[in-house]
């Protein structure tokens, strides 16, 4: 009990870049999630390359059933809600090591989605290619355009995802510097009093 109320006091307390901080953390939460649910719609179809380079769509395994969420899906959602909770814990707890620990965390992270992001991009064309070669089969057909549309969905939630993880790091940074300066300003006005 009086650990809640320790945390909402602190809340209350949370102002500029800690509060901006906090905000970027349920939003990142918010898209992690999103991200999960939509990982787990793909449809479930087989790309095979032919003797001529191309790519295509195996219509034998093709099917519009729902497959469960990819172990690198959940992995990316467990990975996100632990930095998530460090970030809300460093502004919670005004810590500068945590606001340190989550800008290192977020600008690594902001990489690694971002380049997976631009990758997925540019092999996009290649997904569209392969979707038009399977016109004739109106099933393979309707799972291909659905593994289409939620590669795209993808691709636009892990960008903002990206973005939201500089935006962390930017913030931390700036609650850093923050609780540098508060830590200071207490010490002079401890040295004044002396």
């Amino acid at each position: 009990r009086r650990f809640s109320k320790k945390i909402m006091w602190n809340v209350e307390e949370v102002q500029g870049a800690p509060r901006n901080l906090l905000v970027i953390c349920m939003v990142q939460a918010t898209f992690a999630f999103i991200g999960l649910l939509v990982s787990s719609n793909f449809p479930d179809c087989d790309f095979k390359m032919a003797d001529n380079g191309l790519i295509y769509i195996d219509c034998n395994h093709c099917s519009s059933q729902k497959v469960p969420a990819a172990w690198h899906a959940i992995t990316f959602f467990i990975l996100a809600f632990i930095f998530v909770c460090i970030g809300i814990a460093a502004a919670l707890k005004r810590s500068k090591k945590l606001c340190f620990l989550y800008g290192r965390l977020m600008l690594a992270f902001a990489v690694v989605i971002g380049m997976s992001s631009m990758i997925g991009q540019l092999g996009f064309g290649e997904i569209e290619n392969a979707v038009r070669g399977v016109r004739s089969d109106q099933q393979c057909f309707k799972s291909a355009l659905k593994l289409l549309s939620t590669t795209q969905l993808l691709m636009l939630i892990y960008s903002i995802e990206s973005l939201c993880d500089f935006a962390g790091a930017v913030f931390a940074i700036r609650s850093k510097e923050l609780f540098e300066y508060e830590a200071i300003s207490k010490l002079n006005s401890d040295y004044e009093v002396l």
